[in-house]
């Protein structure tokens, strides 16, 4: 059985291990897991010769809406139409370690310890 759940102002089907946003709105996440990480993706309608249509989901949010993946332990990842990317920091942020993509290309890590993070 599928219900349906309002959460930050929008409306979400719950289906096995996860929700899935019921009405597409770019400032909401598309999916929350059970565990609580949020994910916010492009949707693009493929359509086939043989009349099947699919559905190609790419991880995406603009940069000054945040981050596309936000873990439930807090962790981050921005990404642009698919590519891990942000211009003004790091893309990715697990726990102490960072690292910097831009487009998809891979610019370096920082490593830092808990007194430099302030």
């Amino acid at each position: 059985m599928k219900y349906i759940i309002f959460i930050e102002n929008s409306w979400y089907k719950k289906y096995k291990h996860f929700l899935y946003l019921f009405k597409y709105s770019p400032k909401s996440p598309l999916i929350i897991w059970d565990n609580g990480t949020k994910e916010w993706h492009n949707i693009e309608l493929v359509r086939k010769r043989d009349k099947r249509n699919s559905v190609n989901l790419t991880y995406h949010r603009l940069e000054e809406d945040g981050p596309a993946v936000i873990y439930s332990n807090g962790d981050k990842e921005w990404w642009f139409n698919g590519k891990r990317h942000r211009n003004d920091g790091p893309a990715v942020t697990y726990g102490n370690k960072e690292y910097w993509f831009h487009y998809g290309e891979f610019r370096g890590n920082f490593t830092f310890s808990s007194k430099d993070k302030g």
